[in-house]
C-alpha cells in the first residue's frame, strides 16, 4: 500500500512511515498506530525528529494489518455509495447470460458465423480504428473499409481471447438494459432506440473484481488489472449481420471501449457498440410472429417472445483458471437449455471441440496422440467438475446426470449424454 492509497483510507496524522524492504514505495506500517490497535506499542522521537520503535517489528506489522482491515470496509462502503449516487452499477449479475437463440449462439465466440461472431483484427489496424472510429463512422467511412484483409485469424489471437470475462461484461450490459425496461416491450423500444449503441455503463471496480475472482481490494494493482483487461479487447470487433431498409449489412463494431476511469469513486465507464447492437438484434429476433409476419400479442397486449438467453452458469466460474473447461461448460449448458424437456441432450466430443476454438487450436497444434489426450483429459475432467459446482443445472433439472468418461484422440466421436427427468418448474432468473 502506497502513502497515497493510505491517505484515501484515513487522514490520521502519522509521524512517520516505515517502508517495505522489497518495495520502498509501499508502507509496511506507520507510527503511531491508532488506538486500540497500537495501544501496547511504544516508540520515541528524538530532538532531530527521528522515530525509533520499541519491541518486535512483527508486532507492529500485525497491529497495522488489523488497523488497515478495520478501515477498508468503511472505505468500500463509502465509495460504493458515492459510485451508486453517480449512477454506477454496484450489484453485479450472479449468473452469466449465455445466448440460446439459434442464429446468435456464436455471437460471443470467434467461430466465423455470418450472423454474428467475434473477430480479432491485426494490432496496427485496430489501433487506427480505436483512435478514429467515431469520426470515421460519422463520416460514413467505416462501411467502406475492407475489414476482411485486416482479420487476424491466427491461433494465438484466438487463444488470447478471455471469453469468460468478456461474457461477464456482456452480462452486465444486458442486465443494465433489462433493468432500464419494465417489460419485453420496453426492452425492445430501449434496445432499438437511436443512440443505444453509443450508451455507456459505469461499474464499481471492487464489485467487478469480486465477480470475476480477483481480490476486491482498493489498490492500484487491482484497478490496473481491470483497465488492462478492458484494453486487451481493443483489437476485438464484433461482426453482426443487420437488416436496414430491406438490405442486409455486415457491420463491424468495437467490442469494448474505455470511456473514463474515476479513481476517486473507484469506477470505470465503458462502452460496447457491439454488445448493444447485438442486444438490440436479439430482442427483436426473440419476438414471435404470426403467419403474416406480424408480432404475436398476448391478451394483455404484451408481446409473445421466445427465450433468448440462459442464466445457468454462475458468474464465479470466471475465477477458474482452466478457460477451456469453462468453454465446454458454456457449450453444454446451452445444449441442455435448448433441448429442455425434449428428450435427452447429447453431443459428440468432436462437436464440443469444434465449438471451443482455443481447445481446437491446441489439439491441432499438438503432434502426438498422447499429447492430444492429455489436453482433452485436462479440459474435460475439469468441465465435468464445473458442471456440478459452477452451474445451477442440478437445481433446474430433476436428477440430471453428468458424464465421467473422458474422450481421447481416438474417441472423438463418442456420444456424451446428459439425461434428466424433466425441468423443475417455477425457477426464474434473479
Amino acid at each position: 500500500m502506497t502513502i497515497t492509497e493510505l491517505r484515501e483510507l484515513t487522514d490520521f496524522p502519522f509521524e512517520c512511515f516505515m517502508p517495505e524492504d522489497n518495495a520502498p514505495d509501499n508502507v509496511c506500517f506507520a507510527v503511531p498506530i491508532p488506538s486500540p490497535y497500537g495501544d501496547d506499542l511504544e516508540y520515541f522521537k528524538d530532538e532531530n525528529g527521528s522515530v525509533t520503535i520499541i519491541g518486535d517489528p512483527s508486532e507492529w506489522v500485525e497491529a497495522w494489518e488489523q488497523y488497515i482491515s478495520s478501515l477498508k470496509p468503511k472505505r468500500q462502503n463509502r465509495t460504493r455509495k458515492q459510485a451508486a449516487d453517480q449512477g454506477a452499477i454496484t450489484k453485479m449479475p450472479n449468473t452469466l447470460a449465455l445466448i440460446t437463440l439459434p442464429p446468435y449462439q456464436n455471437a460471443m465466440t470467434p467461430i466465423e458465423d455470418k450472423t454474428a461472431h467475434l473477430q480479432p483484427l491485426i494490432q496496427s489496424f485496430a489501433e487506427v480504428l480505436q483512435k478514429n472510429y467515431d469520426t470515421m463512422q460519422a463520416q460514413g467511412e467505416i462501411e467502406n473499409i475492407p475489414f476482411v484483409q485486416y482479420y487476424d485469424n491466427s491461433p494465438q489471437a484466438v487463444s488470447n481471447l478471455d471469453l469468460p470475462t468478456l461474457r461477464a461484461f456482456y452480462s452486465i450490459f444486458l442486465s443494465n438494459a433489462e433493468k432500464m425496461a419494465t417489460n419485453p416491450d420496453g426492452l425492445i423500444k430501449k434496445a432499438t432506440s437511436p443512440g443505444f449503441t453509443k450508451e455507456s455503463v459505469t461499474i464499481y471496480i471492487p464489485d467487478f473484481l469480486k465477480m470475476t475472482g480477483l481480490a476486491p481490494n482498493h489498490n492500484k494493482s487491482n484497478e490496473d488489472a481491470v483497465l488492462n483487461k478492458i484494453a486487451s479487447y481493443a483489437t476485438i470487433y464484433g461482426v453482426l449481420e443487420e437488416q436496414w431498409g430491406g438490405r442486409t449489412y455486415k457491420n463491424h463494431y468495437p467490442v469494448l471501449q474505455l470511456v473514463k476511469h474515476d479513481a476517486k469513486n473507484n469506477t470505470v465507464e465503458i462502452m460496447s457498440p457491439y454488445f448493444h447492437a447485438l442486444i438490440g438484434t436479439i430482442v427483436q429476433a426473440s419476438v414471435r410472429k404470426d403467419r403474416n409476419d406480424k408480432p404475436k400479442l398476448k391478451r394483455n397486449g404484451d408481446l409473445y417472445t421466445r427465450a433468448s438467453h440462459t442464466y445457468m452458469v454462475k458468474a464465479s466460474i470466471d475465477r477458474e483458471r482452466n478457460k477451456r473447461a469453462i468453454e465446454i461448460v458454456c457449450v453444454i449448458v446451452v445444449l441442455i437449455e435448448r433441448c429442455g424437456n425434449g428428450g435427452t441432450p447429447h453431443i459428440t466430443a468432436r462437436e464440443i471441440i469444434n465449438r471451443c476454438p482455443d481447445l481446437k487450436n491446441a489439439l491441432e497444434n499438438e503432434k502426438t496422440s498422447s499429447g492430444k489426450s492429455r489436453i482433452l483429459r485436462r479440459a474435460f475432467t475439469k468441465a465435468w467438475q464445473l458442471l456440478k459446482t459452477q452451474t445451477e443445472l442440478q437445481d433446474h433439472y430433476k436428477n440430471i446426470q453428468f458424464p465421467t468418461a473422458i474422450p481421447t484422440s481416438s474417441s472423438l466421436d463418442m456420444k456424451i449424454e446428459f439425461p434428466h427427468e424433466g425441468k423443475i418448474p417455477d425457477h426464474k432468473k434473479e
